[in-house]
């Protein structure tokens, strides 16, 4: 039943969701039975799902209930026993402040020269949450910078072939090349700076 499940999910993706609209649906993990010769009872499957639109990720989670529930009926699972679900967490797209946006820009790039400044990144689906600490105060503005921690070769070749470095974020092998701590916390200061400054003159 779970890899049955599994494989309807991907029928989420291909006629639920809106075609033209990124959203991603993952199975990390399938967590059932012990031996290979004994029918375990009851299996655990674990999701991510990646999403810019709010109503994506509705059609997503109702899609995800009703493949699961229908399997087990299928099935002949009793209504007392039906799947379960359990929800870690969730975050939702984090979209920088376009005033704050451009007071952190300056201050970096015054403190660290404009070729060091990059801006105009693509959207991506990296699944960042800090945002969601405000979150029930939408009136507080929060801003996402990101700190580059490769090597200049390894950013050239990002920048001529798109090419990845080996190892990222997230990796246990990921390596800080440690001329990045420096600056970074310039970067980072100098933006501090720049709103402290910025709320002192309102």
């Amino acid at each position: 039943m779970a890899s049955m499940s599994v494989l309807g999910y991907q029928t989420i993706m291909s006629r639920m969701v809106d075609q033209q609209q990124p959203a991603v649906l993952s199975v990390g993990a399938i967590e059932s039975g012990s031996e290979n010769n004994i029918i375990p009872d009851t299996a655990t499957l674990k999701l991510n799902l990646r999403w810019y639109r709010t109503e994506d990720r509705d059609v997503m989670l109702k899609g995800i209930k009703q493949v699961t529930d229908n399997v087990a009926r299928m099935y002949g699972v009793d209504e007392d026993n039906m799947p379960t679900y359990e929800m870690k967490g969730y975050s939702t797209p984090l979209i920088n402040p376009t005033k704050e946006s451009e007071i952190a820009k300056q201050a970096m790039i015054k403190s660290l020269g404009e070729e060091n400044v990059k801006l105009g990144f693509p959207p991506v689906m990296g699944s960042e949450d800090f945002h969601m600490l405000t979150y029930e105060y939408p009136e507080v503005p929060v801003l996402f910078v990101e700190v580059g921690a490769a090597t200049q070769n390894t950013w050239d070749t990002f920048v001529e072939h798109g090419s990845f470095p080996k190892y990222t974020n997230h990796n246990p092998n990921f390596v800080v090349e440690q001329g990045a701590i420096p600056t970074g916390t310039i970067a980072l200061t100098s933006v501090v700076k720049a709103f402290l400054n910025s709320d002192q003159s309102q």
